[in-house]
Formats: structure tokens, sequence, C-alpha cells
């Protein structure tokens, strides 16, 4: 019998492949939509259709899920070195011993755990988790990624079972309280770990360290420099999670001297790394990353504040590749506050 040439599958004929792989789940078109369609769900639903049923995926995301399966992180870094980046700070390691005897465990994240750059915002949340006395612990090579980057590119299988051990390693340590500095790994550890029937009490740095500001435990300079400062909304801290007001606090808490981008708060731009794209090629077009550059050095700003390690490694390369390394420079809402206690 004749294939059907009225129906036809979504995938390839009114869809692309390619369109589908450009998305990078920012949620701003379910943001913006007027009558509540919910696109991402479906287009990782789509995703999900060509990862599990037909083993298709672009190269760089197969790299991805390599990576994953044979070392917990999205490179090939093994799980042993990823405390590394704490040696000599007198941290309690729980991979290396240290009881359990702790009250907030600072989940690190594979991007701070094994980027250089991203190790100073890792650097930065211990100072000032230190300077507020609080009795905190790492993983070390117990932590594994949370299972985002799997999710969000279609892979399930492989999301859930990153997950699941987590979730085992939670339960094993008796972890109630988790502080993390990436909206990825929080949005995961709040929302869809939850989903899958386990709850934790998962915190952004911005909204822990707005605490802790707020009550008095760390207190802080402020600037006198006549720093300018802009900040950038992470999309799954913002239209995820929707804390948009916590990061602003704590910038203001050091300047007032705060400027908005023209697109800002549930109406930000993306920097271009959710949905797995961290891990891909951009060939099409301006570069997501180069056009938040621009919004930002418009203000007129002369340091761009981030709350998310993606944000840090996008926009951070875009200010380097567009020439703006002495125009502008970009810090993450820890490092701010760390410098200034």
């Amino acid at each position: 019998m004749a294939e059907s040439k009225i129906v036809q599958p979504v995938i390839g004929s009114t869809i692309k492949e390619e369109d589908l792989w450009s998305c990078t789940t920012c949620m701003a078109c379910v943001e913006q939509c007027p009558v509540m369609i919910d696109h991402v769900d479906k287009i990782v639903s789509m995703r999900q259709s060509l990862v599990l049923n037909q083993g298709k995926a672009p190269k760089e995301t197969l790299d991805l899920y390599r990576n994953l399966e044979n070392y917990q992180s999205p490179w090939n870094n093994p799980p042993s070195t990823r405390a590394d980046w704490a040696k000599d700070l007198g941290i309690k390691v729980v991979s290396e011993g240290a009881s359990d005897d702790f009250d907030v465990l600072y989940w690190v994240g594979c991007v701070a755990s094994f980027d250089p750059r991203n190790q100073e915002i890792a650097k930065s949340v211990v100072k000032i988790l230190k300077e507020a006395n609080i009795n905190f612990a790492i993983l070390g090579s117990e932590e594994k990624c949370t299972g985002d980057p799997a999710k969000r590119t279609g892979n399930e299988y492989l999301a859930q079972t990153l997950a699941s051990q987590n979730i085992e390693t939670f339960k094993k340590h008796k972890v109630k309280d988790i502080i993390t500095n990436c909206p990825h790994c929080f949005n995961s550890l709040k929302n869809d770990y939850r989903a899958m029937g386990y709850e934790v009490n998962a915190m952004h740095h911005s909204d822990y360290i707005s605490n802790l500001l707020s009550t008095g435990k760390i207190r802080v300079k402020q600037d006198t420099t006549g720093e300018k400062y802009t900040y950038h909304d992470s999309c799954y801290l913002g239209r995820y999670n929707k804390i948009y007001d916590a990061p602003r606090k704590v910038i203001q808490n050091v300047s007032k001297n705060m400027v908005e981008m023209e697109m800002s708060g549930s109406k930000a731009l993306c920097c271009g790394a959710g949905g797995g794209r961290l891990w891909m090629n951009e060939t099409v077009g301006t570069k997501i990353s180069h056009k938040r550059m621009d919004m930002a050095d418009k203000t007129g700003a002369t340091t761009l504040v981030t709350a998310c390690p993606y944000c840090m490694t996008m926009l951070d390369d875009a200010r380097k590749v567009t020439n703006r390394e002495e125009k502008i420079k970009i810090t993450d809402i820890s490092e701010l506050i760390a410098k200034n206690i």
C-alpha cells in the first residue's frame, strides 16, 4: 500500500529538525503567548522523539551524552577532579570523608567545577558562606550533573538516570537544604526532581545572598568608584522561577548606580546557552550573546552582572569577540559581594 501523502510526520515536514535544535528553551515564547501555549514542552518532546526513537541529534549533543554517561558531566573531566578548585580552601568535601554534620549543601554544578572562569564564582560563594559562618559542605566527586542538559536536549532516559543517582546521594547524606549558583541546576533540583517525587529545599545563591545581607549576617561596603552596573536576567532564574528582585537587591547593596537594559525582567533576551545550546555551535545569523552584549553596551554600564555560569560563559565570550574587554567588565553577583565584604 502506497504511503499516504496526506498524513506526514510533523518533524521534518511541518517543523524542520534544525529549527528544533535552535531552541534555547528560554520560555520567552510562552511568556509572550496570549493564549498560553507551552511551546517549550512540545519542542523538548519532539527532541525526545528524535533522540530516543530515531537516535538523531547534532554531533555536539551526542558527544555531550557520551560525556554525561562516562564522566557524569558535560565534559570528559574525571569525576575525581570535580573538587580540585576547592583545594586549600578548608571546605568540607563529603567524598573525601567529611562527616554529614553540615546544615547546607553547596551544589557547585559542572560549569563552576570545571571551567576556570566560573571556578571564581564557586570560590566567591565559599568566601560568602564562610563570612556568614554557614556550616556547609560540597559533595566533591559524589556530585553528578543534575541531568538538565540531557533533559532539555531530549534524552529523558539519561536525565532521569543522573537525577536518580543524585537523589540517592541526597538520601544517603540526609541532605535537606541546598544552595547553588547555577539556575539550571537550581531549576532541576527544585522542579524536575519534585516531578520525580523527591523534594529538597533548593535555593539559588542570589536569594540566599540577599537573605544574608538583609539579616546582617554579611555586610558589604558601598562602591564609591563611580562604577555603573547593569544586570542580565537568566532565563532559568527569571522566566522559569520568577526570581527577578533578589539579584537586583544584591547589586543595590553595593551600588545604587544601576541601569536596566532595554529588554529586562520577564522580557529579557536569552544569552543563547539554554536547551543544551552551550555545547552546540551557533552558525546562523547574529549570535544571541552578541545581541545581548550590544544591549548591555548601549546602557553605558561599565560592569555587566550575571547570576548564572552559562550566561557568564556566553557573555564573557561575546565581550571578547566584539572587542569590549576594555570597555565593560563582567562579574557574577557572588563575586561582586565577595569583593566588597
